[in-house]
């Protein structure tokens, strides 16, 4: 008996793979799944189902609903740059130049539809020791804290709200623990502008954006693994020339080689031949740590759905954030509750959209 087909890379290969082989992978998907009942992480890829409706064979039962989730997806991306724009100004007055980070810059840039791709907050990086500096010079515009009493030094992000309401993530370095923490001074020099809003933002160079979304996107979550990261890095192919030897430098230098592998590979599952196969086999090391491996097993494993399996992760994760002994023995007070908090957002149930509603979150 053949196995049951894979939806989610049905839906990634009518999203973002070749078109001679996009419109078939639709029918098959369809034929299986309501758009309506689709899972969040395939539901954030209809908008770019309806950006190639003039490609693939769409059923007009089917057009209202994705044309709603594209218009919807749009109109938010709208805000978020709006959002985005708004930092500049009070972080330029306190000297204070922020790279956006993740799916932004490419919506900004690269996507030549703007409701092809759902955002669902703005991130940007500041260097570490302006951290603080940032907060201030936002909360007198009206930022505000989206948790009051966030644990700063066990993150590797800081939640916001702008005045309205909208999501940005600050944060200080490219790639999440329990990934090395690393001097982003390089990073940070090698800046790309680009226009937003009348002003002039800036992003990572174009490696080290395919970096981050490689590595981010391949980490498992609560919810399924993302499926996103891949369009997003087919338009970042497609629109920027990618300096390879840069890109394996920099993943030598951040020790991600194993991770950027597996997801490179699960990019060609879906798009074959969009990495130069010296590019793949140069990702793995020659010879890989320990701590390379784990950190691998751990962001790429399968999402513990209880509080016994998610306790020694969630231990392990939040010992990794630690510099050094001392900054762990100072920061013990704080553990229970950063495990209750996150042993609870990792372990609270999920249930599938009802029927004839939005899937969007």
């Amino acid at each position: 008996m053949p196995p049951p087909p894979d939806l989610p890379s049905l839906l990634l290969q009518a999203a973002a793979g070749p078109l001679s082989s996009a419109d078939r992978a639709w029918q098959l998907w369809r034929r299986l799944q309501l758009p309506s009942q689709a899972p969040p992480a395939q539901a954030r890829l209809l908008p770019a189902i309806y950006a190639r409706r003039h490609a693939l064979t769409l059923s007009p039962a089917d057009l209202p609903l994705l044309a709603s989730l594209h218009h919807l997806a749009w109109a938010r991306n709208q805000c978020l740059l709006n959002a985005a724009a708004s930092l500049i100004p009070p972080l330029a007055a306190a000297s204070i130049h922020p790279l956006f980070l993740k799916g932004l810059p490419l919506l900004a840039t690269a996507y030549p539809d703007q409701g092809a791709c759902y955002l669902s907050d703005v991130d940007f990086m500041v260097p570490k020791p302006q951290v603080e500096l940032a907060l201030q010079a936002l909360r007198a515009v009206g930022w505000s804290l989206a948790n009051p009493s966030p644990l700063h030094s066990w993150s590797h992000h800081i939640p916001l709200l702008s005045p309205e309401g909208l999501t940005c993530e600050l944060h200080w370095g490219l790639l999440i623990p329990p990934h090395p923490e690393i001097d982003e001074s390089p990073l940070i020099a090698r800046r790309f502008s680009f226009p937003l809003r009348q002003q002039t933002a800036a992003m990572p160079a174009p490696e080290a954006l395919l970096l981050q979304l490689m590595a981010r996107g391949i980490t498992r979550e609560k919810n399924g693994r993302p499926l996103r990261w891949i369009h997003d890095v087919q338009v970042l192919l497609n629109h920027f020339p990618i300096d390879w030897p840069r890109f394996l430098q920099e993943a030598q230098t951040r020790q991600s080689g194993l991770i950027l592998h597996r997801a490179a590979l699960a990019l060609e599952a879906i798009a074959p031949g969009r990495f130069p196969a010296q590019v793949l086999d140069q990702l793995l090391p020659p010879r890989s740590s320990l701590r390379q491996h784990a950190t691998c097993a751990f962001v790429t494993r399968d999402f513990p759905q209880t509080p016994l399996l998610a306790l020694p992760s969630t231990a392990a994760l939040f010992l990794s954030r630690s510099r050094s002994a001392a900054t762990a023995l100072r920061g013990w007070p704080g553990l229970p509750r950063y495990c209750a908090r996150a042993l609870l957002r990792r372990c609270r149930p999920t249930s599938p959209p009802p029927p004839h509603s939005s899937p969007l979150p």
